[in-house]
């Protein structure tokens, strides 16, 4: 199976401290039969990942790496030190609520543990992040193109998602000044050579927004 660029991190180690939870290293087919998979949380949220190399440094001390990136959907982001990480495994389930339960306040008792207060947002239905950004120069001008990402296109694994359809917001900024919006429904777009950054949004059915994705314009 053919896995698309960027997606593989073969450089990126992460040293993890847990309380007892031994890990293994497996392959790359365990890997993509959803063996080793980590929920990790940063300022923008959580990532989710999965690594086939595990090395013990330490008492309860690991060394992760050759990891997949942006499991899901999630963002790729840049890992701080002393992140949470969740691990995503049978313990952890998926609760069932009802479509009206979403934005209210719940009182949730996890594990048995203290009750908490909890809205749940559910960030998984929305629009997920736009993959494969790419400005290319074409005569005089860029042509900017990036993937559809979604739950019913296989997660990107072994196809380019250019049958998807959907509605892109794009966004264009010379020195750091937002200067032109596009709502397109094709995932390519040709843009001016005097812009030098362009961010990408998929809008859903309700006109939300999904994350917005980056990537700076080469001069041409």
């Amino acid at each position: 199976m053919k896995l698309p660029p960027g997606r593989w991190d073969h450089f990126t180690v992460l040293t993890v401290e847990t309380d007892n939870q031994p890990f293994n290293t497996i392959s790359d087919a365990g890997l993509l039969a959803g063996g080793n998979q980590l929920l990790v949380q940063s300022a923008h949220g959580w990532e989710w990942l999965a690594f086939t190399k595990a090395v013990l440094i330490g008492p309860n001390q690991w060394q992760l790496s050759q990891l997949l990136r942006g499991l899901g959907g999630s963002q790729i982001v840049d890992i701080p030190g002393g992140a949470q990480i969740v691990i995503v495994d049978e313990r952890l389930r998926r609760p069932e609520l009802a479509l009206d339960e979403t934005g209210v306040e719940l009182s949730w008792r996890p594990g048995g543990g203290t009750a908490q207060t909890y809205k749940y947002q559910a960030k998984a239905a929305g629009p997920w992040p736009v993959g494969h950004l790419q400005a290319q120069r074409q005569n005089s001008g860029l042509k900017l193109s990036w993937s559809a990402r979604a739950p019913n296109i296989s997660n990107h694994l072994d196809r380019d998602g250019s049958a998807y359809e959907g509605v892109y917001h794009v966004r264009l900024y010379r020195y750091g000044q937002l200067h032109e919006n596009h709502i397109v429904r094709q995932t390519h777009l040709r843009v001016s050579p005097r812009y030098d950054l362009a961010e990408i949004a998929e809008i859903d059915i309700n006109g939300s927004f999904g994350p917005w994705g980056s990537i700076p314009l080469p001069a041409v």
